[in-house]
């Protein structure tokens, strides 16, 4: 979407997209209960970043995810109701990484939630004709000069994309600049007849 600078077929083919690390705890057997919960210190490492600490101390699993939503402003946690018990989950607010995926989002010490890496961070992949990009999301603007590249899925075919001349908005304000010329006109030829009437 959106216009490019200069006209131009490109030649883009997506072989990622860009997706968040999310971890998952073990099964609890409630989420209200903070005896089932683990007493101890709860820490991520974001990008090879510490997070704040969070005291799991008398704490009920959905209290734990609270704590990681108003302290850890690059986590959001949930918890999650199945037929199984109730889990903990906890995942990245931004896709992508800046170091490594692995490093995206690790434990760096757990009071015994059990908490395991459910989806590996990606950065988005694609080639441009033939130049390979990588970027941490889906949305791309630095690419092709004011376009922007929405990135839904990976295709790993090749699709033309080309960008040329809007001539529909080009035509369109014509119309209007004409119309608007004609309706001051014809406002400033009424202005200038003489009413026979006046002496």
């Amino acid at each position: 979407t959106g216009s490019a600078k200069a006209e131009g077929s490109y030649t883009i083919n997506v072989q990622k997209v860009a997706q968040e690390a999310k971890m998952r705890s073990k099964s609890f057997t409630s989420a209200q209960d903070a005896s089932v919960v683990p007493d101890g210190s709860l820490q991520f490492s974001i990008d090879g970043t510490k997070s704040v600490t969070i005291d799991t101390t008398g704490k009920t699993l959905a209290d734990v995810a609270e704590a990681i939503n108003q302290n850890v402003s690059q986590l959001n946690a949930s918890v999650i109701s199945t037929t199984s018990g109730y889990y903990l989950n906890v995942s990245r607010k931004d896709t992508g990484f800046t170091t490594t995926a692995d490093a995206a989002l690790t434990v760096v010490s757990d009071p015994g939630l059990a908490l395991n890496v459910q989806q590996t961070a990606q950065n988005a992949q694609l080639t441009i004709d033939g130049l390979t990009v990588q970027r941490q999301r889906n949305t791309i603007s630095d690419i092709v000069p004011g376009a922007i590249l929405h990135l839904a899925g990976a295709s790993n075919k090749d699709n033309q994309v080309t960008f040329a001349a809007n001539s529909s908005n080009t035509e369109a304000a014509l119309n209007d600049f004409v119309n608007a010329y004609n309706t001051v006109a014809a406002t400033v030829r009424s202005q200038l007849v003489t009413d026979p009437s006046v002496a």
